[in-house]
């Protein structure tokens, strides 16, 4: 990849992919706000996003979450935990698109948030 086309990837990164103006709201991801996209589509296409267990009443919500490296930091890695909202989630998968975190992201809960973002 030249490094004039790493540049034009990097502005649209923050100019247009993650602007908060466009695709992206401000979260909170660990304690620290920065602009990020939740992408609940994209989480039904890779795999249901509520997967329930039997009479227990308990949910796996699954939720991908799109943030810019450069905010964020160093690469997380799967099986740790990540607070989003002040929610806590388990890490179940990432990958790195091009200086963009695709984060799957895991939790337990009762089905009383299903629909909600």
């Amino acid at each position: 990849m030249s490094s004039q086309f790493k540049t034009v990837v990097q502005n649209d990164i923050k100019n247009c992919f993650l602007n908060v103006d466009e695709f992206s709201d401000i979260h909170s991801i660990n304690d620290k706000k920065m602009p990020a996209m939740l992408d609940d589509n994209e989480a039904s296409d890779r795999e249901i996003k509520y997967i329930g267990y039997g009479n227990n009443g308990m949910y796996k919500q699954k939720k991908l979450l799109y943030v810019a490296a450069s905010d964020y930091g160093n690469m997380p890695a799967a099986g740790n935990a990540l607070k989003l909202d002040g929610q806590m989630y388990l890490i179940f998968d990432v990958s790195s698109e091009s200086g963009i975190y695709a984060i799957t992201l895991e939790a337990w809960d009762n089905g009383s948030n299903r629909g909600r973002r």
